[in-house]
């Protein structure tokens, strides 16, 4: 068919499919998926700290995504056969190690990072597979319907048409950030102040978290105050957020990750007046 239809666009996503993205490609949206990562710390006295969460708000905005985002770039092939494997453990995608040296004191006092991985759970490339398999299908049956006006031939059909069909089923609709999940995360900006906790326990809620999660919350804060944590997100706090997004990356909060991490940082950060 794409023989026949000799459409740039449509050759392209077929190759990128097939063979891979490059690194500076623009993915679309469904090689984009959430994650959480985790970490292994080395401490002081051989201590040392294992599949501990990694909170990405505490990265540098331009590494952040490492904690919270996979770019998925490999052909469709590689995924399905991982998925044909049968094993439902989650695939590792580790982090450039000269990354982990940049960041390997930012997350807890007193430890190390010594080697960080994305967590991707198999469902999420089971998801690709699907969705590249269904848009295949779905733009065969589109161009068989357009068709119907053109007669049968293939090569009949406009150029515009078939470009229409390629950009509306195969690429899809990127992400784009509703208007909600930007009220909520304004209203974190400019709601929470120093020490109100009626207000970012509100906002907590708001995203889906449970009277549990939101106590949790508030022992952490607790007890980084206690141990005088005042230089910035104390480890009990970052640690609660870590856990947060793990949360929100498997699906169990209203909004997505960005959203959630983008909310909690501004909270939590006007709640102990860190701006």
């Amino acid at each position: 068919m794409n023989a026949s239809l000799k459409n740039d666009t449509l050759k392209t996503w077929l190759n990128k499919e097939l063979n891979g993205y490059d690194s500076d490609d623009k993915l679309p949206d469904y090689r984009l998926i959430n994650i959480h990562a985790k970490g292994t710390f080395h401490g002081p006295a051989g201590s040392g700290v294992n599949n501990a969460t990694l909170p990405p708000m505490i990265m540098p905005e331009e590494f952040r995504h490492w904690g919270n985002l996979a770019k998925l770039t490999q052909g469709v092939a590689a995924y399905d056969a991982a998925v044909k494997s049968g094993s439902q453990d989650p695939l590792k995608i580790p982090w450039p190690q000269d990354l982990v040296l940049y960041v390997q004191s930012d997350f807890y006092r007193g430890y190390t990072l010594a080697e960080a991985w994305q967590v991707l759970p198999m469902s999420s490339l089971t998801t690709l597979c699907d969705t590249v398999r269904n848009r295949v299908i779905d733009f065969a049956l589109e161009v068989d319907e357009t068709l119907s006006g053109y007669g049968e031939d293939v090569k009949s059909m406009p150029k515009s048409e078939v470009t229409k069909s390629v950009t509306n089923i195969i690429y899809g609709n990127n992400n784009i950030m509703s208007g909600n999940s930007r009220d909520i995360i304004y209203r974190a900006e400019s709601n929470v102040s120093s020490q109100d906790w009626c207000a970012l326990a509100d906002i907590v809620s708001s995203l889906g978290f449970s009277d549990s999660h939101i106590a949790e919350l508030k022992q952490a804060i607790d007890e980084d105050a206690n141990a005088s944590m005042t230089d910035g997100i104390g480890p009990k706090t970052a640690s609660w957020l870590g856990t947060a997004l793990g949360y929100v990356s498997r699906g169990g909060a209203k909004v997505g990750i960005e959203v959630a991490s983008k909310t909690l940082t501004a909270a939590i950060t006007n709640f102990l007046d860190l701006t």
